[in-house]
């Protein structure tokens, strides 16, 4: 094993923290202690309570839980606002991880870097061909969009790092480069938002990807996006064999105790899962999904 085994174990308590609250299934089976039973402060903790108010009451965001614990104990646990228009949240809801599925997908990747299956300078190349020959969109002296060849591959660090040249469908904005790479992954088909209506898998989508052009040269810049996680996802599955959500629920979940973490929660479940709400200041609800080029 490696001499920074240190980095895996934080990043495995750095999940716990993440992770934990959508395990707890109701606020009655949970036993929450005083805060000075672990060293903490009920009259500070009370400072939590006003700044969720203050934030519903600019409507910064719609509602939430919030989950102190210390030494393993819970010592603060309280739901705030709605989860959808005339409902009360609960602390049992289920939220919507996003984002926060990237540092679990990177711990899983991580696993396998522990156990000496790749290096981080290794290019993506070596184990997805298709990420061999890779173009850069770059804009001339006249202002119009050229496809030149990428300067050097795409290594797994870069992916890791979001200095790769990946960009995004709401990126488009950055620079004609990346407007121009976001309408290309539209025109391909690329799904790199939060959707019910996915058609392609991991493999595919990543391959769709690897089709399109780079918004800059690797290691040049960076930009934060969906499709170099996917990649990083789709190398999970190379290296271990099994689909992504299997190998998560097997390697991280299981471990943890985690029972209720879905990629497509059961029907029987969606009653918890609260609606999502943007624009904060105004807060409008989202129904539906935005991509550049729809």
């Amino acid at each position: 094993m490696r001499k920074t085994r240190g980095l895996a174990r934080f990043a495995w308590l750095f999940l716990l923290t993440l992770l934990v609250v959508p395990n707890l299934s109701s606020a009655q089976a949970i036993d929450v202690v005083k805060p000075e039973d672990v060293g903490m402060s009920s009259e500070i903790l009370t400072n939590i309570d006003k700044l969720a108010e203050k934030a519903l009451k600019e409507k910064y965001l719609k509602g939430a839980v919030v989950l102190v614990a210390r030494h393993a104990k819970i010592c603060y646990f309280k739901a705030f606002g709605e989860a959808d228009e005339g409902k009360a949240m609960q602390t049992d809801a289920i939220f919507r991880l996003a984002s926060m599925t990237k540092p679990v997908t990177v711990a899983a990747l991580m696993q396998f870097w522990d156990q000496g299956r790749f290096e981080l300078r290794d290019p993506v190349s070596k184990y997805i061909p298709e990420f061999k020959d890779l173009k850069v969109a770059e804009v001339d002296s006249n202002g119009q969009i050229r496809l030149v060849p990428a300067k050097r591959q795409i290594t797994i660090h870069d992916l890791l790092s979001f200095t790769g040249g990946v960009s995004a469908t709401y990126m488009d904005a950055l620079s004609p480069a990346h407007k121009y790479v976001a309408e290309e992954y539209a025109k391909a088909g690329v799904q790199d938002l939060m959707s019910e209506t996915y058609t392609k898998n991991l493999e595919e989508n990543v391959k769709t990807l690897a089709k399109c052009p780079l918004a800059f040269q690797p290691g040049e810049s960076w930009c934060y996006n969906q499709g170099g996680m996917d990649t990083i996802a789709y190398l999970v599955e190379i290296f271990s064999g099994k689909p992504f959500d299997k190998y998560l629920e097997e390697h991280i979940f299981a471990p943890l105790g985690i029972k209720e973490m879905w990629f497509y929660p059961p029907e029987d479940k969606f009653s918890r899962i609260p609606a999502v709400y943007d624009k904060p200041g105004t807060l409008e609800k989202i129904t539906k999904e935005w991509a550049v080029g729809k």
